[in-house]
């Protein structure tokens, strides 16, 4: 191998790497961003539909997963 070409494969591979580790850092930050914003949708859907002036009851089935566990401390825990 030519030592000029050798002594190039390095610093390419040195660049190459903070290249791939900053795209990969702002994918993960955009990511971020984007659940954050779903999850404040979330709890507006909730605050304005079941804690709102118009309850609707109908937003728990929305937005409640199937096998959700409910628990109180002064009840039995509700499953459903």
């Amino acid at each position: 191998m030519n030592i000029k070409t050798n002594g190039m494969m390095w610093p390419t591979l040195m660049l190459f790497a903070m290249c791939a580790l900053t795209a990969s850092v702002n994918a993960q930050e955009k990511n971020t961003r984007n659940q954050e914003q779903v999850n404040k949708e979330i709890v507006g859907k909730w605050l304005d539909n079941f804690w709102g002036p118009h309850y609707n009851p109908a937003i728990v089935d929305e937005l409640a997963a199937k096998d959700m566990v409910l628990q109180y401390s002064l009840h039995q825990p509700r499953q459903g």
